[in-house]
């Protein structure tokens, strides 16, 4: 009888463990969807960047910029990016070498949190006309599959800024 029960435990803890590994797997994306996420993000290239990268947004995307700035839609991104476009201050920067950074992480099969470091520098400061010191910008996304296609739903940009005491309060 002792041998029964000790088996059925084991038995029950092998398919508990079953389960748990069945549910992991299904959480995670495919090296496929993976790879469509960093293509995602890698940025658009053609006559028409701007529109191009407002397609890689859902219709009603979030995007929050380091600055504070909250936009909602894709259309309201079009016109950012049709602006930043013509910034000096934004289009004087250029990503550093070997800083981008992005970091996936699938919650369902269909969603992903994505986390994006880049250095960015070369940027003039719009408020006095002068070159800005590099910045250090952290992103992270949450991106969705909506029939076959990866779409930005959010992003949230933040500069990283050093305390001049040293202090991170």
């Amino acid at each position: 009888m002792a041998t029964l029960i000790g088996k059925s435990r084991w038995l029950a803890g092998v398919a508990v463990l079953l389960i748990i590994s069945a549910v992991w797997a299904q959480s995670r994306g495919t090296s496929e969807d993976e790879s469509a996420v960093r293509a995602l993000l890698q940025g658009a290239d053609g006559d028409d960047k701007n529109a191009t990268k407002a397609k890689q947004y859902a219709v009603d995307a979030d995007w929050t910029n380091s600055f504070g700035e909250r936009l909602h839609g894709r259309e309201a991104l079009l016109q950012k990016f049709d602006e930043l476009a013509h910034s000096i201050f934004y289009q004087a920067g250029r990503d550093a070498p070997g800083s981008d950074k992005v970091d996936v992480r699938f919650v369902r099969p269909d969603v992903a949190v994505v986390y994006e470091y880049e250095e960015v520098i070369g940027q003039i400061d719009p408020t006095i006309g002068k070159p800005m010191p590099p910045r250090k910008i952290h992103h992270q996304y949450v991106v969705s599959k909506e029939d076959g296609k990866w779409l930005i739903q959010s992003e949230l940009i933040m500069d990283e800024e050093h305390f001049a005491d040293g202090s991170s309060e």
